[in-house]
């Protein structure tokens, strides 16, 4: 597995992964045999680490659950948003939406550079 460079362009990685980076991201307090905790350090093994992502939310210290269960009452943080440029990220909220998952959102601290030349019509 090759790890891609440093300098490479930004690869932003999300959705509905239905795991656990660890026993504080759920309600449930016995998780010790939980699949969910297997699937994440899968996830880290083949997928971030190689592209060198990190979870936004953890990095910004913006973790909240995301998913609530009304049936067992519990709730648990399973979805993410991976970079490999956490450092252009300023925030990371959750939206309480119509379904059992609340939305993710980020907004990047990055400025957006214009060109301060003027525009002008193509006389040919």
């Amino acid at each position: 597995e090759k790890i891609i460079p440093k300098n490479q362009g930004e690869v932003v990685f999300l959705g509905d992964f239905n795991a656990l980076l660890s026993k504080t991201d759920s309600s449930v307090k016995s998780l010790d045999n939980d699949q969910r905790l297997i699937t994440y350090k899968k996830l880290q093994e083949h997928i971030c680490l190689p592209w060198r992502l990190s979870d936004i939310a953890a990095e910004l210290k913006e973790a909240h659950f995301t998913h609530f269960d009304l049936k067992s009452k519990t709730s648990s943080r399973i979805d993410f948003i991976f970079s490999n440029k956490v450092d252009d990220y300023k925030t990371c909220k959750v939206i309480k939406s119509i379904s059992d998952h609340f939305m993710l959102t980020v907004s990047k601290t990055e400025s957006i550079v214009r060109d301060r030349s003027y525009w002008k019509l193509n006389e040919a």
